[in-house]
Formats: structure tokens, sequence, C-alpha cells
């Protein structure tokens, strides 16, 4: 690490001021493209197997649906057999078995409200993982959030530090030269420049 600090120390005392200027701008570019794809990353990752789940239950809903029409139609042919049998075991009074043929009906009436609650179930869950994958957005935003606002506040730390420095600088030499050297105001960015709009909009509390 110290070796690293000692070559960028003397990379930086070989360059002039508009290569340094150059080389802030790169850095801060730089730095919003790792974060932004730090932050598409994290969201991949975390719906990843979220729509791996959503991949297999559109399966699951596509082949159900293909199935059910079929299903459903010899439910109703079993019935009216159960029904025909029970009746006739009845009416030859084996009380008993049209007992048996009854419950075999019952199950046989419970399969399509089986059908509709599976089918109920597969849409609450791909309900439930939008609903997550949602949260993992918000997630990965909240990080975002928080890693730009410490690049910012490195930022601005960094250029009230170069404009006390200059300030100071320029107020000694100014007191030595015994004449004015410089206007404030000419040390930002003048009024209506793109970096003037934002960060007037920004720091007046406009956001958006």
């Amino acid at each position: 690490m110290q070796e690293s600090i000692i070559e960028q120390d003397t990379e930086i005392q070989e360059m002039t001021a508009e290569e340094m200027a150059q080389a802030v701008r790169d850095f801060s570019n730089q730095a919003m493209t790792v974060l932004n794809e730090r932050r598409e990353k994290a969201y991949a990752a975390a719906c990843a197997p979220l729509d791996e789940e959503l991949t297999a239950l559109a399966s699951e809903a596509s082949e159900f649906e293909a199935k059910s029409r079929g299903v459903i139609e010899l439910i109703a042919s079993a019935q009216r057999v159960r029904r025909f049998e029970a009746d006739q075991l009845l009416l030859a009074g084996k009380a008993a078995e049209a007992q048996a043929k009854l419950a075999e009906l019952a199950e046989v009436e419970a399969a399509p409200a089986e059908i509709e609650q599976r089918r109920r179930e597969i849409a609450e869950r791909c309900e439930q993982i939008e609903a997550e994958k949602r949260m993992a957005l918000r997630g990965a935003a909240e990080d975002f959030r928080e890693s730009v606002i410490a690049l910012i506040r490195g930022a601005e730390n960094a250029l009230a530090s170069i404009l006390d420095g200059t300030r100071d600088s320029l107020n000694n030499l100014e007191t030595q030269l015994g004449m004015a050297l410089y206007n404030p105001a000419d040390l930002t960015a003048h009024d209506r420049t793109n970096e003037w709009i934002t960060l007037n909009r920004l720091y007046s509390g406009r956001v958006r």
C-alpha cells in the first residue's frame, strides 16, 4: 500500500493541473459505473433463484391448465358412474358397498377443488415472489444510495479542502503582494453552467 501511495504521489507531481482535473472527473465517472454495476449484480443475484422458481411455476401452471380440462371431463364421467353404481347397490340392499361407492364419489368430487386450490397456491406464490423481487430491488437501491452518499461526502470534503486551501493560499499571497489576486465567485462554476445548476438544485433541496 505504501509503495502504491508513493507511486501515486510521484505521478501527481508530474501531472499538470488540467490532467489532475481530468483524473478527478475520470475517477468520479468510474466510481459511479462501479457502484451501478454492484447494484445491478446484487439485484440479479437476489432475483436469480426467484426467477427460476417463477419459471418452474409458470411451466407447472401451463401444464396444469392443459391437463385440467381433460381431467375435469373424466371426473364428470366418473361421477356419473359412481352415482349409478351406488344407486344400484342401494337397490340391491348392499348398503355397506353403496357407502364405499359414495366415499369414492366424494373423492372424485374433491378433485376439482384440489385443482383449483393448486391454481390459487401457484398464483399466490407468484405474487409473493414478485413482492420478494421488489424487496430485493429496494435493498439494492438502498445500498446503492448509501454508497453514493459516501462517495458524494468524499467529493464534498475534497472540494471543501481544495476551496479552503485555495482561499488560504491566495489570501496569504495577497497579503504579501499588497494587491487583490482573485474574486471568490470565480473559484467555482459560474451561474447557469451545468455544474452550478446541479449543485444549486441539490443544495436547495430540489433534488429531482
